[in-house]
């Protein structure tokens, strides 16, 4: 209530030209396609947009994988991050994904988690909605490579010190990007 937690210079410090985002956004005639016109649709992206840049990380990094889940009004993010030999976190590949089907979220998310190197795990925002896409990881991977979170007071107030010592550290690089 008094502000920002993570400092704004933290922030811009972290920031790296060289994070690539990448956005799929569906209209809203989407939702009236078939399940193969929307499924081709989203196949399209990853193989065009997405491929590309899964398959240049780096193989010698562990990579996991995070999402913040939303269906409509907000945009899901799905991060990719690779864990670099220095501890520090890179979020080399964030896919910004606006007014999308769970079906496609879904595709989406599993193409990405089969292509990355040296896998470690995902976490998903499990709250509300979210539950469908983390649970659709879970049946895939298994809860040792998936955790499903809800997002609450205990969880901010055990994990939120520890995400913004990444930053006080210099140990996390995001996108340049608000």
């Amino acid at each position: 209530s008094s502000g920002g937690y993570i400092p704004r210079p933290l922030i811009e410090r972290a920031a790296d030209e060289n994070n690539i985002i990448l956005r799929f956004e569906c209209d809203d005639k989407f939702i009236t396609y078939t399940d193969v016109e929307r499924e081709m649709l989203a196949t399209e992206w990853l193989l065009k947009d997405v491929l590309p840049h899964l398959e240049n990380l780096n193989k010698d990094y562990r990579h996991s994988f995070g999402v913040d889940f939303a269906r409509s009004g907000d945009l899901s993010v799905f991060g990719i991050c690779a864990c670099l030999p220095s501890t520090t976190r890179d979020l080399v590949i964030t896919l910004e994904i606006r007014n999308c089907p769970y079906d496609q979220q879904k595709q989406i998310m599993l193409f990405v988690l089969s292509k990355l190197p040296r896998f470690i795990g995902a976490a998903f925002d499990a709250t509300g909605n979210g539950g469908y896409l983390a649970e659709s990881a879970l049946l895939r991977y298994g809860s040792s490579m998936v955790e499903t979170v809800q997002l609450n007071d205990k969880w901010y107030r055990e994990w939120m010190p520890k995400y913004k010592a990444l930053y006080e550290s210099d140990l996390i690089r995001i996108p340049k990007d608000e």
